[in-house]
């Protein structure tokens, strides 16, 4: 019989009995799949059942019971609800709170919660919907720009689904003070598709959360290549500026004080030979002087007096002609002397001119440099790793929504 082959059905096997068949067939699936809501509520059950319950018999007195016409409704005052019955719900609501995963807390939306309305919460609503309140902490970490940043990122996912969305997370500063550890009176829930009570709905929701901020959040710090700086956490971009060029100036600084000290030794020799220069052209004026006054005083009127004399010969007179076009010769050798030292006085006067404007180039040079230097302020991305992204809590709150 069909109850004794419906009761001898393996695992995902079935029986299908069609129309004009002789007799029903069997069947086998790889796959079975079924979507149930999970055990009713008493006050489901009761409106499932509304339409299928008998009719009351009408008591004695009534227009029923006295023969009244057939066809014609009797009509009676509706009963009240006892006092403090809990509300019933309408649709897809249940007057009873789902279940939800073990470990994860629940709470409900004070009202007077300042974010309130970003997550779209309807003030005075009865009639909530499930969300995931989330806090999450963050460590940018970059050893190059030395940066070690914690951060703290905190959310309201809503609505909830089958699978949790995280783009739709509302960034919302939350904490204690704006959730309620009880239920408001007359609350309703909407029933979703959210399997609240699954352990693994809630990790995954997490495992989302984190897949997003790796791929969607940065930091962006302000850093200085060239000086190897990056702004500190909070730091003015104004502050960051100033603390640049402090550092460029130090820079310059140490680069002046090791330029000076190359051109200390190249200065200090062209100093002394432009030194010993002049002493030359002091001694060769000195030499010069003596040799002029020498033969003035020799040969002053020497020759006059020979010749006027009549007292000496021709030949002796030439002779004292000789050593007196000699004596004028050597005057002229140390003009000569005189001028060649102070000729090379001049240029050892000018060779260090030259390095004293060598050296104030590059002193100009390195300035500019390190100016430069402390102007190359640039905003850079430090990304997430995943190692450094953790949810440190997760709620679960009803909003609500009517």
């Amino acid at each position: 019989a069909a109850g004794d082959t419906i009761g001898g059905l393996g695992k995902r096997e079935f029986m299908l009995r069609e129309p004009g068949a002789a007799a029903p067939s069997l069947f086998t699936t790889r796959w079975a799949m079924s979507y149930l809501r999970g055990p009713l509520t008493r006050e489901q059950i009761a409106r499932l059942m509304a339409d299928r319950r008998p009719a009351p018999e009408p008591a004695e007195g009534t227009p029923a019971a006295s023969g009244a016409p057939t066809g014609v409704a009797a009509t009676a005052p509706a009963a009240a609800a006892p006092a403090g019955a809990p509300p019933t719900a309408a649709g897809d609501d249940s007057v009873a709170a789902p279940p939800v995963a073990e470990g994860v807390p629940v709470r409900w939306l004070d009202p007077a919660a300042p974010w309130a309305a970003q997550v779209g919460a309807v003030p005075g609503g009865s009639r909530l919907a499930p969300g995931l309140a989330v806090r999450v902490s963050l460590l940018y970490d970059d050893a190059d720009l030395d940066l070690r940043e914690p951060q703290e990122w905190e959310a309201v996912v809503f609505p909830l689904g089958s699978t949790v969305d995280p783009a739709a997370a509302v960034a919302v500063d939350h904490d204690e003070r704006d959730l309620r550890p009880e239920a408001p009176p007359g609350a309703t829930y909407a029933l979703t598709d959210a399997p609240l009570d699954r352990k693994a709905y809630v990790a995954d929701a997490e495992k989302a959360i984190v897949d997003h901020l790796y791929r969607s959040r940065t930091h962006e710090v302000l850093r200085n290549r060239a000086l190897k700086l990056a702004a500190r956490a909070g730091e003015p971009a104004g502050d960051f500026a100033a603390r640049c060029r402090a550092a460029a100036d130090e820079g310059a600084d140490r680069a002046q004080v090791a330029l000076q000290a190359r051109f200390e030794t190249r200065i200090a020799r062209a100093r002394d030979a432009l030194d010993a220069a002049r002493d030359r052209v002091s001694e060769a004026e000195a030499a010069r002087s003596t040799r002029r006054t020498g033969d003035l005083a020799a040969g002053a009127g020497s020759l006059l007096g020979a010749v006027l004399g009549g007292r000496r010969s021709a030949r002796t007179i030439a002779r004292d002609m000789g050593r007196a076009m000699s004596g004028r010769s050597r005057g002229q050798q140390a003009d000569q002397r005189v001028r060649s030292a102070e000729n090379r006085a001049q240029d050892r006067q000018e060779a260090l001119a030259e390095l004293e404007a060598d050296l104030a180039e590059a002193l100009t040079a390195i300035d500019d440099e390190w100016v430069a230097k402390a102007a190359e302020v640039e905003t850079v991305e430090v990304p997430l790793e995943k190692s450094d992204i953790r949810v440190t809590a997760r709620t679960l709150v009803w909003i609500p929504v009517g």
